[in-house]
């Protein structure tokens, strides 16, 4: 029992200071309403195509064609899909934002560096862009202070409380 207690604080005195760089992916669907209260979901990537003919929805994917008669369904609607256009990045931008805990970049090219440092020059963490997703850090093992963040070229002097 004590060397459960003792690894287990060992593992609680080592995972706060590791920082992974996690790419935020969220999945994007076409889902069908049914009357019945079932849903199927199509996924965006096999490019579902919808069309209406002889009072049926057609779904055609890239690998199948469904038909529903339209009396079953009750709705279809997109899942994952930004409703906006609010935060649109030009090409070569990127957008960076933090809490206490994450600092997140959005836009960075494919295989790009992030990197927190400390005030005084020590570098803290990095990790590696991956194209199209938003590259974050964890700033949980560190105190409260000022930190600069380098990310595509541009240093960012960011504040954690």
């Amino acid at each position: 029992m004590k060397r459960f207690l003792l690894l287990l604080a060992l593992v609680g005195l080592v995972m706060p200071r590791l920082n992974i760089c996690v790419a935020e992916t969220q999945k994007q669907h076409l889902i069908v309403h049914q009357k019945s209260g079932d849903k199927v979901y199509f996924d965006l990537q096999e490019t579902p195509v919808t069309t209406f003919k002889d009072g049926q929805l057609v779904i055609t994917t890239s690998s199948e064609t469904i038909y529903y008669p339209l009396a079953d369904v009750s709705k279809y609607t997109y899942e994952g899909i930004s409703e906006g256009i609010d935060n649109v990045l030009a090409p070569g931008m990127i957008e960076i934002s933090h809490n206490n805990e994450v600092v997140m970049v959005k836009g960075m090219p494919a295989d790009a560096e992030m990197a927190i440092y400390s005030i005084d020059g020590k570098l803290l963490a990095s990790c590696r862009a991956v194209a199209g997703k938003t590259a974050m850090l964890t700033l949980t093992p560190f105190p409260a202070g000022i930190y600069i963040v380098q990310a595509g070229g541009t240093s960012y002097k960011i504040e954690k409380r």
